[in-house]
């Protein structure tokens, strides 16, 4: 991806502030200089962002506390047709690619696209293309319903309160002088946490740690 495209602004719209700016950063850190988050999940208040800021593309989030990302998104390219809309998910249900080619969105992805995956998708989206998640590879992803996965049920006290201080975004460093471990020590507990979860990277694991432990997100 060009400079130029990367000078783009992005906007992120999504209801989960630590999900949200976690993405932000990420993108930031790519090289993209122009990312800002909405998480009122409040109409005005999208609205409002979206016309002040004015992005060339929006990562909206399909589901937002009781709002409609997929209305959101209609009402929003019907004011403002080139704009670049791209529907995020954390379930792979295949009626919502027909709803984002009804309105004019450009694509959907699953929440755990890597970053990679991520500008790779903006890529094709800004030059016309839908892009469509393979939501094959996540398929037996369902609703949480109050369970906790096995994984997380097996996991030590230790275990579980690294994976708290990750998604509240405690670096290594910090997580080890927090509990009093070496730096080592931490990364081979992350990496294990990381196979148990079926994760490669830290953005990740949170939003695997945020779909199945939401109040790990408060300190």
């Amino acid at each position: 991806m060009g400079e130029e495209h990367k000078d783009r602004r992005i906007l992120i719209v999504d209801d989960q502030q630590l999900f949200a700016e976690t993405l932000r950063r990420a993108l930031v850190y790519e090289g993209f200089s122009r990312v800002a988050y909405e998480t009122s999940a409040s109409e005005s208040g999208i609205y409002q962002k979206s016309a002040s800021f004015k992005p060339d593309l929006i990562l909206m989030d399909i589901h937002l506390n009781e709002l409609d990302g997929f209305s959101l998104s209609e009402e929003i390219l019907t004011k403002h047709p080139n704009t670049i809309i791209i529907m995020l998910t954390a379930f792979g249900y295949e009626d919502y690619i027909h709803k984002a080619m009804a309105i004019g969105a450009s694509g959907i992805l699953l929440k755990d696209v890597s970053i990679a995956e991520l500008i790779k998708s903006i890529t094709m989206a800004e030059k016309g293309d839908f892009i469509i998640t393979n939501f094959n590879t996540i398929a037996s992803k369902t609703r949480n319903s109050g369970q906790r996965p096995d994984w997380f049920n097996n996991l030590s006290e230790r275990n579980q309160e690294i994976l708290r201080m990750i998604a509240q975004g405690f670096s290594n460093d910090e997580i080890a002088q927090a509990l009093h471990l070496g730096k080592q020590t931490v990364k081979n507990y992350i990496s294990r946490l990381y196979a148990e979860m079926q994760v490669t990277n830290r953005f990740q694991a949170i939003r695997t740690i945020l779909e199945v432990m939401p109040e790990y997100s408060h300190k």
